[in-house]
């Protein structure tokens, strides 16, 4: 499994003068690219699992 936080909150309010579906990447483009990004860490760099965070402690 894949889990991914997509922060639409954070950045709505730089696209205030479009309207969302042209502001932000369909679902659609974020399934293509984490299915890219399972398939690259399974076959090149034979994980299986990543954990990844911004925390510095």
């Amino acid at each position: 499994y894949i889990s991914i936080h997509i922060r639409y909150g954070d950045f709505s309010q730089q696209c205030k003068e479009f309207p969302v579906d042209q502001c932000f990447a369909p679902l659609s483009d974020i399934a293509l690219r984490v299915s890219e990004v399972q398939e690259e860490f399974r076959t090149r760099k034979g994980i299986k699992a990543a954990m990844m965070s911004d925390e510095r402690d």
